[in-house]
């Protein structure tokens, strides 16, 4: 019952979600949505204003006009929307009162004309918030791709901009005298902090607290990361871990190394900033630091979990030792020296920076950069185990490893070429086309690195659940309440999901780190939602998932009561196993039908152009599809009207067996071999077919018999019943019966008729009666015999003496 009151519940707010009406509006509320209205059109007025007379606009000031666009633009929507419903209400409420008395017809009374003429001023004036609403949408979409395209302009030109080259020797002696002096005011900030700044009062009270912080936080981090690595992180001693000792070791890793040491960094400055110990220049230069840390730590906590420079036993995927080491070193290095440059260039962007100091600067860090790149994609770090395939299973691994491969060349090339291109653009003076490219290169590459080792740990978590022997795998199948082949396809469907999800993550974060605000971003991702119009269809990326999460939902929904009523509900009645299924497939049919009307009306199609495709294709399915709409109808007249269930025995043309399975198209009959037939339904209606257990399991067995000329044919009789009686499985009513059928060409033909009550036991009650009709016939010498033939030679006397006479001559 819960169930059910579950589906109703859910089917109930589905339906209300899809068909949502709000009663017909006052004047009231009609004059408040005209002031929103307008406040919205002023807006637009005032950016239109501010955008108008300026050359350049900040980056910020661009995100923040971009995601009022988009809010308004949504919010016009909605309300265009909701005013077109409360728009058809009036109308049709207009529609009842009938049409106004023309002239010369009698006046309607008083109250009607009141009502009417309210009704039509509301309604005119509903009419017109509609098209405003409309507009302040156009009005918002406009303006928001405006902002877009000019952002992308100013982009373009910062991009474009040339700097004196650094290789001029007058612009890199200015720029390195700079630079010394810009690091000589890095370094003096601590030294002014504590010299100028620095409250004692302040730090003496908050000392004593503060060094306890840092003092239990070492102690706990020391203590957790000693007791994680001792009870769950890599063993010396262990040489083939299993996948799933090997895949907590290595988040005991990214823990220990990565969340924890992080914590021990970010908590003190978090703690300092909020007591207000240190503040401006020096606060936004030791966060800068502490930021820089915790992005390193975290790298270099997952290049430990997957290459495992110290023991190769726990490395992730086929790598050389030499090549996990060199490859962990150097990328170590480089996020060492990339996290510097990102600090020093986060410090001096809060210092007056020169252009010669920028390109010497942008110069240094280019070459620096690229180096080690390049040092880092050299093939001897890339390369694989000598490890040859040793089933079926690793060499689809390899295929997909080589096909992996093909990306991971290309990859490498477009590094290469950037890393080749940032020095020579920076060496020319274009020093932002320099910092985008090999910065962002960089993080790009950090996040599909990131996205690469979380698809990895997914797939590693997959093959736990299917290990048929595992813990995982049991909890799993018991879960999904599916075996181990509906465990893959389930797990199948969920990575992939995942990897759709994984890949819109990262493309957010690549988005964010090319410059978008993660405010407009969020905007674009609800503006893609609401959807788009098409020749006048709306697509709606969001409904249409709305609407397959719900199909899908019900569907399952609709699997777990067919599975609850077949085997814990229908079990228990007394219907036979024929209308059993029958329900069942009926309830089946009906949750699919169900699930589909739910999910077409959430994903927001008419019905009616949907008919309009039905009747322009019946036409094609008339001629096409005939058969398979043949074998549908019939399928459905097979589970009304029941000529044949699931168990019964039947024979249909040279096929005979028992009903296994009706499905909509056609009926799986098992053979008595074990062979499966899958008959058309139509062929099950319209051929004649022998149905051993229509109407019940009672079944009749002949035996035919013949017995030699002379014998006595009332013990034949005797004998006969007699054996029919004894057989415990031959029903007692109708009793058994023995016919004397014929007198045959060599023998007398007899017939033994039984009745069985189970047709299940025909076989064997067929053999049981036959061995024991030999039994009794040989007891009492009575003969079976053989089939006899008479041959008369015509002329016998002339041949005779035509061989005597013969005989003699000779």
């Amino acid at each position: 019952m819960r169930l059910f009151g579950l589906i109703l519940a859910v089917l109930a707010i589905l339906t209300a979600s899809v068909d949502t009406r709000a009663a017909a509006p006052n004047l009231e509320t009609v004059a408040g949505f005209d002031l929103r209205l307008s406040k919205w059109e002023e807006r637009l007025d005032q950016i239109d204003i501010r955008l108008a007379g300026r050359q350049r606009i900040p980056p910020a000031t661009i995100d923040a006009y971009r995601g009022k666009a988009v809010e308004m633009e949504s919010q016009a929507l909605k309300a265009a929307k909701g005013s077109s419903v409360n728009l058809s209400e009036i109308e049709a409420q207009l529609t009842s009162l009938g049409p106004a008395p023309k002239k010369g017809e009698p006046e309607e009374p008083l109250a009607l004309q009141q009502t009417r003429e309210r009704l039509s001023e509301t309604l005119a004036r509903i009419e017109a918030q509609v098209k405003r609403s409309e507009l302040v949408a156009v009005r918002a979409s406009q303006l928001f791709d405006h902002l877009g395209e000019r952002r992308r302009r100013e982009i373009e030109s910062e991009l474009s901009q040339r700097y004196p080259s650094p290789l001029i020797p007058s612009v890199a002696i200015t720029g390195l005298t700079h630079l010394v002096h810009a690091f000589g005011e890095i370094v003096a900030t601590p030294v002014v902090y504590l010299t100028e700044e620095l409250d004692p009062d302040a730090w003496a009270a908050a000392a004593p607290m503060l060094g306890l912080l840092i003092v239990t936080l070492v102690v706990v981090v020391w203590w957790v990361r000693s007791w994680l690595s001792r009870h769950w992180g890599r063993d010396h001693t262990v040489t083939d871990p299993g996948s799933g000792r090997m895949l907590l070791a290595q988040l005991v890793v990214v823990f220990a190394d990565g969340a924890l040491l992080s914590a021990l960094v970010m908590i003190p400055v978090w703690v300092l900033r909020r007591d207000g110990l240190i503040v401006d220049q020096s606060a936004d230069i030791l966060e800068a630091a502490a930021e820089m840390t915790v992005r390193f730590l975290m790298i270099r906590a997952v290049l430990r979990a997957t290459l495992a420079p110290e023991n190769s036993q726990w490395r992730v995927g086929d790598i050389s030792e030499d090549s996990a080491r060199a490859t962990y070193w150097r990328t170590v290095m480089l996020a060492v020296i990339f996290h510097i440059i990102l600090f020093l260039a986060a410090a001096l962007t809060r210092l007056d920076v020169s252009h010669e100091l920028s390109a010497t600067f942008t110069l240094a860090v280019t070459v620096l950069l690229s180096f080690n790149i390049l040092a880092l994609l050299r093939p001897a770090y890339w390369r694989h185990g000598a490890t040859e395939p040793s089933s079926e299973a690793d060499v689809a691994t390899e295929q997909d490893a080589s096909t992996a491969s093909g990306a991971l060349k290309l990859g490498r090339f477009l590094l290469r070429l950037i890393a080749l291109s940032a020095p020579i653009a920076a060496a020319a003076g274009y020093t932002q086309l320099a910092q985008a490219l090999i910065l962002r290169t960089i993080d790009i590459a950090i996040v599909i690195g990131l996205v690469y080792l979380v698809r990895a740990f997914l797939r590693e978590v997959s093959s736990l659940a299917l290990e048929p022997d595992g813990r995982v795998n049991s909890v799993a199948r018991r879960l999904f309440s599916v075996g181990q082949d509906g465990l893959e396809r389930a797990l199948f469907w969920i990575l992939l999901a995942l990897d759709l999800i994984l890949i819109v993550l990262a493309a957010g974060l690549v988005g964010i780190m090319l410059g978008v605000s993660p405010h407009v971003l969020l905007q674009l991702v609800g503006r893609t939602l609401q959807g788009f119009s098409v020749g006048g269809v709306t697509i709606s990326p969001g409904s249409i998932v709305a609407g397959i999460a719900v199909f899908i939902a019900l569907m399952l929904a609709t699997r777990f009561l067919q599975r609850v009523l077949s085997q814990r509900v229908l079990p228990r009645t007394q219907l036979d196993v024929g209308v059993r299924h029958s329900i069942a497939a009926a309830t089946g049919y009906v949750g699919i039908t169900v699930a589909a009307i739910v999910a077409v009306a959430m994903v927001g199609l008419d019905l009616s152009n949907l008919a309009i495709i039905a009747g322009a294709l019946s036409v094609g399915i008339g001629f096409g599809l005939q058969a398979i709409v043949n074998n549908f109808a019939a399928g459905l007249i097979i589970l009304a009207e029941r000529p044949i269930k699931v168990g019964d025995w039947i024979k249909i043309g040279a096929n005979q067996g028992t009903v296994k399975r009706i499905n909509v198209r056609s009926t799986e009959i098992e053979t008595f071999q074990r062979q499966s037939v899958i008959v058309p339904n139509a062929d099950v209606i319209s051929t004649a077919l022998i149905n051993y257990t229509h109407k019940d399991r009672f079944i009749r067995i002949e035996i035919p018999v013949g017995v030699a000329y002379g014998s006595d044919t009332e013990q034949v009789r005797d004998l006969l019943l007699e054996v029919g009686q004894a057989h415990p499985n031959v029903a007692s009513y109708p009793p058994p019966m023995a016919v004397f059928l014929a007198f045959g060409a060599s023998s007398l033909d007899f017939e033994l008729r039984v009745y069985l009550s189970n047709v299940d036991h025909y076989i064997i009650v067929w053999s049981d009666l036959h061995f024991a009709i030999d039994a009794a016939f040989r007891e009492h010498g009575i003969e079976i015999p053989f089939p006899q033939q008479d041959v008369h030679l015509r002329d016998i006397d002339r041949l005779t003496k035509d061989r005597d006479g013969g005989g003699g001559t000779a």
